[in-house]
């Protein structure tokens, strides 16, 4: 009977990693139409970047991990599926676009706020992962 709990185990596994696949392919396009096909928005160009940008980023960690959960060889056992370098990169990237959206329309705090946020989230994970790093 414990093969039962095992396999049901792996199904669901295998349908939430197929529905986070199917969920950032549509995101992917959604970010890629929407560059393509710009809107007649008041929404600057660096702004829209920026959203693109932070969606499809988004969209590429949800199909690593639904990546993961489908191929069980995926999993690394304690390791992170997108590095040191890439967090940094990611961040970097990120308060680049933040510093470029502040120069290139109006700052409200509300526009702000979230992209702080961001930027500490990935402050805080690079922190984290060198201080892994220092403890091994």
């Amino acid at each position: 009977m414990a093969w039962i709990s095992t396999l049901l185990k792996r199904l669901a596994e295998i349908a939430l990693g197929l529905l986070a696949l199917a969920i950032a392919g549509l995101t992917l396009w959604a970010c890629y139409d929407i560059l393509v096909h710009r809107p007649d928005t008041d929404v600057t160009t660096a702004t829209l970047w920026a959203i693109t940008y932070f969606l499809a980023f988004l969209a590429i960690a949800l199909a690593l991990f639904g990546a993961r959960l489908v191929v069980p060889k995926l999993r690394v056992e304690g390791g992170h599926i997108i590095g040191l370098r890439g967090v940094v990169a990611f961040t970097l990237l990120y308060g680049v676009l933040v510093v470029v959206s502040i120069f290139a329309g109006r700052v409200t705090i509300a526009r702000l706020i979230p992209a702080a946020l961001l930027l500490f989230a990935g402050g805080t994970l690079i922190r984290d992962r060198l201080r892994a790093r220092s403890e091994q």
